[in-house]
């Protein structure tokens, strides 16, 4: 995991962990949500500085879709508001978040409940400081 990625995700954990009343990690029990893969490219240049879009996928997990779709719905709050962008460990910084992508899906247990999962793609605009 390259450092920009690693910035991203402990900035993430931080601020879910404090925003949100369930275990935030990359294996949460359920309900809990998890901060999962994630991606970087380098997507722009010009002649004072290079950014680089890092999309991380987030899953909230309850046994309940009202669950899944409130702390799911937090999450998308929390990362995406441009006037509190997450602060990430220098030297780098964030330009900005986006939501890019966001579904609801259900998986049926005959031996359990259902696990609601509220599956959040964002992306975040990192600038070395």
């Amino acid at each position: 995991m390259t450092p920009a990625k690693l910035a991203v995700q402990k900035a993430v954990k931080e601020r879910l962990g404090e925003a949100l009343s369930v275990p935030v990690s990359t294996d949460p029990p359920v309900p809990g949500v998890e901060i999962g893969e994630d991606d970087e490219t380098e997507a722009g240049r010009n002649t004072s500085s290079v950014h680089t879009d890092v999309t991380m996928t987030i899953r909230s997990y309850a046994h309940d879709e009202t669950t899944a779709k409130q702390n799911g719905r937090t999450v998308v709050q929390e990362l995406t508001d441009l006037s509190d962008l997450l602060t990430l460990e220098s030297p780098f910084s964030l330009i900005d978040a986006s939501l890019s992508g966001h579904a609801l899906t259900i998986q049926r247990d005959v031996r359990g409940p259902d696990i609601h999962t509220d599956l959040i793609t964002i992306t975040f605009r990192v600038t070395r400081s």
